[in-house]
């Protein structure tokens, strides 16, 4: 299978494991998380948080890739969800 030596996911920018579902019709894949002092944190779903040095199965039945920030890592995000495009002047 794909899957099987986890080199389907990688680390970007030094703080996002990104997993990506390069298997057609799959509804879920597996991923190994590394031992990283601390716990990996959802940036789809912030809820789900995951221990390092575990195998998840990660649900990939909507839109989105699945991707965790690193224990100890911080991004910034910026809410755009009020700009419209038709008021830039």
């Amino acid at each position: 299978m794909l899957y099987d030596n986890y080199e389907s996911s990688f680390i970007f920018a030094n703080a996002i494991k990104v997993t990506p579902n390069l298997v057609e019709n799959t509804q879920s894949i597996p991923a190994y998380f590394p031992d990283a002092n601390g716990k990996w944190v959802s940036l789809v779903n912030t809820r789900e948080i995951l221990a390092g040095n575990t195998t998840y199965q990660l649900d990939t039945t909507g839109y989105s890739t699945p991707a965790h920030l690193m224990p100890g890592k911080i991004i910034s995000f910026q809410n755009n969800s009020d700009a419209s495009i038709n008021n830039i002047h």
